[in-house]
């Protein structure tokens, strides 16, 4: 099969980044005809994109005019260069409009991949799921969520999880000490992955009198706060910040640790944790919204859970695996499930399967005689006395900085403010049913 993925490349961090990089070498190993393309510009950098994954080898396409009618266009000209059996668009709100100018004049199938829990993208399905032959989500919930709140029909739905290698347990580092050895790995937030809860995990657990070393590994926005907040603990060795890591070396530090702690508010994966329990961790998490319906992490059997926020508890739970034979039984009993749900060749399995059935389904019959729209407020007054084509010729010619960031440079959804309480409180609901 030919598909092309359309995603970011101003995001080199993440599960979805690590995602997109196995799923399009291992199709291409299978055999498979995968490209992606990404754009580059000023926040969005191509270049640097292919050098922080070497051998996907993306190509790029760019809005030369810096408008929201640039970024169709550009879509649409990388696009009808591509002899594709199926696009698929990663968090590139634009390429709705795109697909839906390239079927005036051309069949293409058209895939959308979710892989959060926000508001926007589920707001986005709905708006044009007339033009979506098939929507995959990597989590039980996102699927419930795409059907009851993006309308899309049951048979244009697939689940297809991210994967991960299985890797040598013997290679494992195991402690022979008391000291409980925990990581933390991830995006340093504290919207969705709360990750200031450390800072009172950290408290109880001295108040317990746990003997631990935490390493914490990523980079993002509350990282400077954090380390203020961590600094007592640093200054006396029980916490070591490494910052950003590859992914080999993130590997290694899974092996020299115990324990994996989750505080998330919700995840639509998460993709640390079954390479950490490959690695050979036990999993110390939140009951983050997203784990009740996928049915992985289940107390005492695969995991240790606790209520989102409740660092008391956390410590609780961590101070708990001081019990070896209960370690022992958590890691070996997560490492089955996730070898037989979560392995690369599982995960390629899903996505292999998803695409080529879309490949095979009709494609949707949406209304695409209605010419899309260009916003006045995305672009200026030009559009307004010199129409829209020579608008967009002069923007090119001499173009303005229209993008503060990555996220208004090529946004992620079409629907301006995401309204994520909302989105979380409908979540809640339909994962728990009350």
């Amino acid at each position: 099969m030919r598909v092309v993925f359309i995603a970011p490349s101003a995001y080199l961090l993440g599960g979805v980044q690590d995602w997109l990089y196995s799923t399009v070498i291992g199709l291409r190993d299978r055999g498979h005809n995968i490209e992606v393309g990404v754009p580059d510009g000023e926040y969005h950098k191509g270049r640097t994109y292919n050098e922080a994954f070497e051998g996907l080898n993306a190509s790029f396409f760019r809005n030369s005019s810096g408008t929201h009618e640039g970024r169709i266009r550009a879509l649409v000209r990388y696009l009808e260069k591509r002899d594709t059996d199926l696009i698929v668009g990663v968090n590139i709100g634009s390429l709705f409009h795109a697909i839906t100018r390239l079927r005036e004049h051309r069949n293409t199938r058209f895939a959308m991949t979710v892989h959060a829990l926000e508001a926007n993208y589920f707001k986005d399905m709905r708006e044009y799921r007339n033009i979506i032959d098939g929507l995959v989500t990597t989590n039980r919930l996102s699927m419930r969520m795409a059907k009851e709140m993006g309308g899309i029909e049951d048979s244009r739905l697939y689940y297809a999880p991210y994967g991960v290698p299985i890797e040598d347990k013997s290679k494992k580092q195991h402690n022979e000490s008391e000291r409980l050895r925990i990581v933390w790995v991830g995006r340093l937030d504290e919207t969705q992955k709360r990750v200031m809860d450390l800072i009172d995990i950290l408290k109880s657990l001295d108040a317990m009198a746990v003997d631990y070393h935490l390493s914490i590994a990523g980079d993002g926005p509350q990282k400077t706060e954090l380390l203020k907040g961590l600094r007592e603990w640093r200054d006396t060795n029980k916490v070591e910040f490494h910052g950003r890591l590859n992914k080999g070396e993130l590997i290694q530090l899974y092996k020299e640790n115990d324990i994996l702690l989750l505080t998330s508010q919700w995840e639509t994966g998460p993709i640390v944790a079954w390479e950490a329990v490959s690695a050979g961790c036990c999993i110390v998490s939140s009951r983050y919204i997203g784990s009740e319906a996928e049915k992985t992490l289940l107390d005492q059997e695969t995991a240790l859970l606790f209520e989102v926020g409740d660092t008391r508890s956390a410590a609780q739970k961590i101070s708990t695996l001081r019990n070896k034979e209960l370690r022992l039984k958590i890691q070996k009993n997560s490492r089955r499930l996730v070898t037989q749900r979560y392995s690369t060749s599982a995960s390629l399995d899903a996505w292999e399967n998803a695409f080529e059935q879309i490949i095979r389904s009709n494609i949707k019959a949406g209304d695409n005689s209605e010419e899309v729209s260009v916003d006045q407020a995305k672009t200026g007054k030009l559009e307004k006395y010199l129409g829209v084509g020579l608008s967009e010729l002069l923007r090119s010619v001499m173009p303005k900085k229209n993008a503060r960031d990555p996220g208004s440079e090529w946004p992620h959804s079409l629907q301006g403010i995401n309204d994520q309480k909302c989105i979380l409180e409908h979540a809640y609901k339909i994962e728990t049913g009350h």
